[in-house]
């Protein structure tokens, strides 16, 4: 039997969307608000999959995911210029991009998911 685990942290964090090959009218009347630099609270959900452990009945350890998230998201992420560290900063390459960050400290990862503002949701799932 199959089981899923969605872990939810947050990270705050700056940026601002741009092509650099737009001019800055052409930036503003394609990304609107977004164009100059602001702010987001990222709620970023990160889901696993695998079987149940017989002797503890968990999917995995909450301390070692939390461990996990915390030194591959939250301590480099959080309070941080995000186009320093992303090439494209938009919710659907974001991620991607954390999904690609995670997938090597959790070979079972199945999904990330962003709320990035109350009405925006950007989803990514891998696709074995």
């Amino acid at each position: 039997m199959k089981m899923q685990l969605t872990r939810e942290v947050t990270i705050r964090g700056i940026h601002n969307l741009e092509n650099p090959k737009l001019s800055p009218a052409e930036n503003e009347s394609l990304y609107g608000i977004c164009y100059g630099q602001h702010g987001h609270h990222y709620k970023v959900r990160v889901t696993i999959e695998g079987k149940i452990d017989s002797r503890s009945s968990l999917l995995m350890d909450r301390d070692a995911l939390d461990r996990i998230l915390r030194e591959n998201l939250v301590d480099p992420l959080d309070g941080k210029d995000l186009n320093r560290i992303f090439s494209n900063t938009s919710g659907e390459a974001l991620a991607i991009a954390i999904y690609d960050r995670l997938k090597g400290p959790l070979p079972n990862l199945v999904r990330v998911g962003i709320q990035e503002t109350r009405k925006n949701y950007f989803e990514y799932q891998s696709q074995s």
